[in-house]
């Protein structure tokens, strides 16, 4: 006996519309999947009102920086709002089963590896999963009995593989659900992020083959030269994938995104006219890894904060910057991106851009060729949301050609405004031979791909302090323009090294531009050259 989605929404919104918001602390002290009990049953009761917020605790020592951070989002965000902290079996046993009144059944101590499809389960039975191992508190083994159960994996899935499990799964539930995305990977599965897929209604553990699913997570299972080999889950996009939402690992994405998606062009600060001038250097700075939701939410959070002080404290060496943020960004964590566009309005100096490759975490050299027209699309509506012309692009080391003659060339093709991509390779360490002499390279009438430039580190032997830094942009031959590419998931701390780099290192003839500039640069650049003059 099912109980009725709308009647059940019903229920919940009407107590949620009653009750205050209620703060939970994932900190282990309960067992791990107790935690995943908790996180389903936190997707359920916020689906119609956002009155549940999870924090990830530092009892233990494991996530003392995690939770500071959660509880500045929800101070900044929620100023008004005086939560009641509660224990998590306290939570499940009054919040929870007797709202929900529908239980499934399984055992995590041997059927861990079903914990994802346990979830799909979940999102269309309404129910919260319940381990019934020996490390679940008998307390709560004693409540589920007078619960409702919807399923028991404990017994019907007893024989099945992972992959038969999938497919039950997929045929039972998930091929009912209006959308379907997947979760690809992630140890073990569900990471801190189970409401946020029961609100979304994604599909786990594997892809169905739909060529236009966007997956959620982040595969770094595979280390190489620096990275992963499918960590953007485009290893077989052709048949499987478009790219990546890299959402591993942050927690309360429903409650962010319970508040509206961003659907119109942000406010942004003006681009100003900047006039080549043959004799001068132009670069522009770009923080990177806004693709990630957990730098997003975390490291973007004290890097924009740092930022505001500076350009507060004097705003003459308020020098123009980009960051990359993910679009998904915008249905997801709505809030936060206000807040950071809020900042870049006070600044006066600050941008957003697309971060690689563009929409998603993606190799679009990869697609087939009606897949990147349609991603094209889609990038042209993230690009409006975030006022930009500009992306972060990344391939593997070995397709550049192909991806030039087949994605870039359609981008030619496809746009009429002028449109600039900063390219980075996979793996980064490696060198790319795709420009000849200059530093940019122009494809068709609109279209500008920039050489990389990157600065990961802020050591010599991993990379460039900021004196070598400052000696490399002073030694580029007059009229270089060049953007400046910072991660922020190395040594580099961005925000100090561009200050001390712009007030200590950079000789007179070079300009910090926004890096929407430095594509009107190239084509004046290139105008004046075919003329045969150049303005000093």
């Amino acid at each position: 006996m099912f109980r009725s989605p709308l009647l059940l929404l019903g229920i919940l919104g009407l107590i949620n519309a009653c009750s205050g918001l209620t703060t939970l602390t994932l900190n282990h002290t309960y067992p791990l999947s107790l935690e995943l009990s908790v996180q389903i049953c936190v997707g359920h009761l916020n689906r119609l009102n956002p009155n549940t917020y999870y924090t990830l605790g530092s009892q233990g020592g494991q996530f003392p920086t995690y939770a500071a951070n959660d509880q500045f989002w929800l101070d900044t965000l929620h100023p008004s709002s005086t939560p009641q902290n509660k224990d998590l079996l306290q939570f499940l046993l009054q919040d929870c089963l007797p709202i929900l009144g529908e239980v499934i059944e399984y055992n995590y101590e041997v059927q861990r590896e079903f914990a994802p499809q346990i979830v799909t389960a979940s999102i269309s039975l309404y129910a919260v999963a319940i381990s019934t191992s020996v490390e679940t508190p008998a307390e709560l083994l004693q409540a589920i009995r007078t619960y409702n159960l919807a399923l028991n994996v404990t017994s019907e899935w007893s024989e099945l593989t992972a992959l038969e499990t999938v497919k039950r799964v997929f045929n039972d539930y998930a091929s009912k659900f209006p959308t379907k995305t997947s979760v690809v990977k992630i140890d073990p599965g569900y990471k801190y992020a189970g409401d946020h897929r029961l609100e979304s209604q994604i599909f786990e553990f594997f892809s169905d083959g739909d060529t236009t699913t966007a997956v959620y997570g982040y595969d770094d299972f595979v280390p190489l030269f620096g990275g992963d080999t499918y960590e953007a889950e485009t290893n077989c996009i052709k048949e499987h994938n478009i790219g990546q939402v890299a959402s591993t690992g942050v927690n309360n994405i429903q409650f962010y995104s319970s508040f509206g998606a961003i659907e119109k062009p942000l406010d942004s600060n003006p681009i100003p006219t900047i006039t080549y001038n043959a004799s001068k250097t132009y670069v522009a700075f770009v923080v990177g890894d806004g693709d990630n939701f957990w730098h997003l939410k975390n490291n973007h959070m004290k890097l924009f904060l740092q930022r505001l002080q500076f350009c507060t404290a004097d705003p003459s060496t308020c020098y123009p910057m980009s960051w990359s943020i993910a679009p998904s960004a915008s249905q997801y964590m709505p809030d936060i991106i206000n807040y950071y566009s809020d900042i870049a309005l006070n600044t006066t100096k600050d941008y957003f851009v697309l971060p690689p490759s563009g929409s998603l975490y993606s190799y679009p050299g990869l697609m087939s060729s009606d897949v990147q027209k349609k991603y094209i699309e889609r990038m042209e509506g993230d690009m409006n949301i975030y006022n930009t012309r500009i992306s972060v692009h990344w391939e593997w080391f070995y397709n550049w050609r192909h991806t030039i003659s087949t994605y870039f060339n359609s981008w030619s093709e496809y746009t009429t405004e002028r449109t600039g991509f900063i390219l980075a390779n996979v793996p980064y360490l490696l060198p790319m031979f795709i420009f000849r002499l200059k530093e940019y390279r122009i494809i068709g009438e609109n279209v500008v791909l920039f050489k990389p430039n990157e600065w990961r580190y802020s050591s010599a032997k991993q990379s460039h302090t900021t004196e070598e830094m400052g000696d490399i942009i002073n030694g580029f031959k007059p009229g270089y323009i060049s953007p400046v590419y910072m991660t922020v998931d190395g040594s580099l701390e961005p925000i100090q090294a561009t200050y001390d780099l712009y007030t200590e290192h950079l000789e007179e003839w070079v300009e910090v531009v926004p890096v929407e500039c430095l594509v009107e640069l190239v084509f004046e650049k290139e105008s004046l050259e075919r003329g045969g003059g150049e303005k000093e």
